[in-house]
């Protein structure tokens, strides 16, 4: 699978999952962490699906996003 049908499809899935939800589902009094890990952050798209995570998670005040990166390994 190329990278860019990946990357199209992982987005997909993930907006899915959030429109998918319930309104209730991430009720703030509540916390969530959510790990993602990249297998490396080399190319353009995969650093900027990093800050679109990010971006996204720090609109939710209950959500701990934590990152990784494999570095090729």
């Amino acid at each position: 699978m190329n990278r860019r049908k990946f990357g199209k499809g992982l987005s997909l899935l993930s907006a899915a999952i959030v429109v998918g939800l319930p309104m209730g589902a991430l009720a703030q009094d509540k916390t969530y962490t959510i790990g993602f890990s990249q297998v490396t952050t080399v190319e353009p798209w995969r650093v900027q699906f990093n800050k679109d995570l990010r971006a996204e998670a720090d609109l939710h005040p209950n959500v701990t996003l934590l990152m990784a990166d494999a570095n090729d390994r």
